[in-house]
């Protein structure tokens, strides 16, 4: 017997999830039920996740892409619903790495080391993209890390 795929409807997921979903693809969707396979971050982003580049290319591996780089609503649905999780995760490999910047222990970074960190090491962000960001900083020359990521969280809700 085929095994049935999952949905959001057969997990408990609170219903604004669901609608919030829903809502996300059909901003990528461009023909019924399929949205580009390209759009995959930009759609996780929409919802709060933050994949780096490598989750993506494997999400891109792993979703069932049409010929034509095409993924379908329950694709990505079932995709969210598998892997949500681990990038909620990353909240918290954020903060280790915030503190391992934090010189004095006590909650705070410089706006000068961040600016070098996010500019040239690991999932490399561009200066625009930086000073976005510090903008949700409470600068005093320092950012309060977890206030940033609270910031930025709610942000994007």
């Amino acid at each position: 017997m085929a095994q049935r795929s999952r949905s959001l409807n057969d997990i408990a997921v609170p219903e604004e999830q669901k609608r919030e979903l829903k809502e996300a693809f059909g901003m990528f969707e461009t023909r019924k039920g399929k949205m580009s396979a390209k759009d995959l971050g930009p759609l996780l982003r929409c919802l709060g996740l933050n994949p780096s580049e490598r989750d993506l290319e494997e999400a891109r591996h792993e979703l069932d892409v049409s010929a034509k780089g095409r993924i379908t609503y329950a694709d990505v649905e079932r995709y969210i619903m598998s892997h949500g999780d681990v990038y909620a995760e990353e909240t918290e490999d954020i903060l280790e790495a915030f503190r391992v910047l934090d010189k004095y222990g006590n909650g705070k970074i410089s706006v000068s080391d961040f600016r070098r960190c996010m500019t040239t090491m690991g999932d490399r962000m561009t200066v625009d993209e930086v000073d976005e960001i510090i903008k949700y900083a409470k600068s005093d020359g320092f950012i309060e890390y977890e206030d940033l990521l609270r910031e930025l969280s709610e942000s994007t809700k």
